[in-house]
């Protein structure tokens, strides 16, 4: 269940990826970062930047608590370490025939690793 809270992170910052740009905005990767790394405290202070809801802030503490829970410090590592892959080296976008992920070079498959233009 570890390796899947890695990968729904990895699929949502992959979504925030626009178009042909293959860069994760600084801003995504500063959040995902506190929100690996950072202290419960850090990441609500972090949310509350964008958002001053109190039900949203208790939220984004309760689901920091559960990450640091559920996820080891080498699942954080990974995931962190496939962020940076991924904003290097792998632009993706939505158009494939029957809806799924491919390569921006035009072969229809997420499992190929497609370089950036």
């Amino acid at each position: 269940m570890k390796r899947a809270g890695a990968l729904v992170l990895l699929w949502t910052t992959l979504l925030l990826i626009p178009g042909r740009n293959c860069d994760i905005c600084p801003a995504v990767k500063e959040d995902v970062n506190i929100f690996l790394t950072g202290t419960p405290d850090d990441y609500v202070k972090k949310v509350s930047q964008y958002q001053r809801n109190p039900v949203i802030l208790a939220n984004a503490e309760k689901l920091k608590n559960c990450i640091d829970k559920k996820l080891t410090a080498e699942d954080k590592e990974n995931a962190l370490s496939v962020l940076e892959v991924v904003g290097t080296n792998h632009c993706f976008s939505r158009k494939g025939p029957r809806g799924g992920w491919r390569k921006q070079t035009g072969v229809s498959s997420f499992l190929e690793t497609p370089s950036c233009p």
